[in-house]
């Protein structure tokens, strides 16, 4: 399965996904080069699980999936509703069926969009409600969406770091290793890019030629909706990129078609003396629209 590691550090939210594909039943590398994130508006959503969904790559059956739906929260339950009923018709183990999809984003807390909230939501038939991954898959799909106003309160806090990882697993001791070490850097006076870098680099050292998880990356960056996109969220050696060279804010409050200069993408490839493009991410279409939900229809 696929290693995300995904959270929140200083003015931004963030998920690094490996790009290897594997055989289900041996484990042995298919690809590479897979594409395992889809771009809706307002949200950067990663895999874990199966490459394929109904015959078709997972990162575009999720786009087709969303495609239209304008309402983030409505948007996500028809997302969950919809894997049930498709994962019920596969005829695979409840081992092989296991499958998640990571969403990281800002959510505007009240209509007229002055403040904005870190938010990730999961879909997932593998995650408990207590947050352990399972060994094996449900029957139905859940969504939980997690708003991180609550675990970055700088009393408690004072760094906003907030880590967690999904799908291949990763020993909880690791992953509190990891967090100390972001939270030392941030100390130094350290920007929240080279936080990134640090788990970049993480996840390279986690893979194998021959194991579930590959060198090459697919990192998704959302700088809060306030910021405008600068030099320093480049992480180096120099990974081809996209960028964003206006506010956020343009896209969050006015429309989709702005989504392209919002947001950011960075692939690290499997061999960093050789950078390529970064693969072509699949973005929900949508007429432009201004959008009209908040964190609380996601209360439920």
């Amino acid at each position: 399965m696929t290693l995300i590691l995904y959270g929140h550090l200083p003015e931004l939210m963030f998920a690094l996904s490996d790009r290897r594909l594997t055989n289900p039943n041996t484990g042995a590398p298919v690809s590479s080069a897979a594409t395992k994130v889809t771009l809706y508006p307002g949200m950067w959503l990663h895999y874990t699980g199966l490459s394929e969904i109904d015959g078709v790559p997972t990162d575009l059956w999720l786009a087709n999936t969303l495609y239209g739906q304008h309402h983030l929260p409505t948007a996500f339950f028809h997302l969950r509703d919809k894997l049930t009923e498709t994962f019920r018709r596969m005829p695979w183990s409840a081992r092989i069926k296991r499958h998640a999809f990571i969403g990281v984003g800002w959510v505007p807390f009240d209509q007229a969009h002055t403040h904005y909230d870190p938010v990730v939501i999961t879909v997932s038939n593998f995650l408990s409600p207590s947050g352990t991954w399972l060994a094996e898959a449900a029957n139905e799909f859940t969504l939980q969406a997690t708003n991180l106003r609550e675990q970055l309160l700088p009393d408690t806090n004072p760094r906003f770091v907030y880590l967690q990882a999904a799908g291949q697993g990763m020993p909880e001791a690791r992953r509190r290793q990891l967090y100390a070490q972001l939270v030392r850097i941030l100390d130094r006076g350290v920007i929240s890019p080279h936080g990134v870098r640090l788990l970049a680099e993480e996840m390279r050292r986690r893979s194998s030629s021959t194991g579930p998880v590959g060198g090459g990356q697919l990192v998704t960056v959302a700088p809060h909706p306030d910021l405008i996109e600068q030099d320093w969220l480049v992480l180096t050696p120099g990974p081809a990129m996209i960028t964003c060279p206006r506010t956020t804010r343009e896209y969050f409050d006015t429309a989709f078609s702005a989504v392209s200069h919002c947001l950011s993408y960075i692939l690290i490839p499997e061999d960093l003396t050789a950078p390529e493009w970064p693969p072509a991410v699949n973005m929900v279409g949508m007429d432009p629209y201004v959008a009209s939900w908040t964190w609380s229809d996601f209360v439920f």
